[in-house]
């Protein structure tokens, strides 16, 4: 996959639904051909089920509600 196609997708990422920090897209450990999204806050541990395109991920974690502290 293109760099620019991954930089547009991870630019277009929701706040995590559970803390409203920022988010980041990338393969899974381990296996690079799967894809996930997680919260970068390591307190809060936010992160979508690894699917095989990183449009899927991204897309998974930009259905979910909004959350964050208030």
């Amino acid at each position: 996959m293109k760099a620019a196609v991954l930089n547009d997708l991870a630019a277009s990422l929701k706040g995590c639904p559970f803390c409203g920090g920022p988010a980041k897209l990338g393969p899974m450990p381990g296996n690079k051909s799967w894809w996930t999204v997680q919260c970068v806050d390591w307190h809060c541990g936010g992160r979508n089920w690894a699917m095989d395109e990183p449009e899927k991920a991204v897309e998974a974690w930009n259905r979910r509600a909004e959350g964050g502290a208030t």
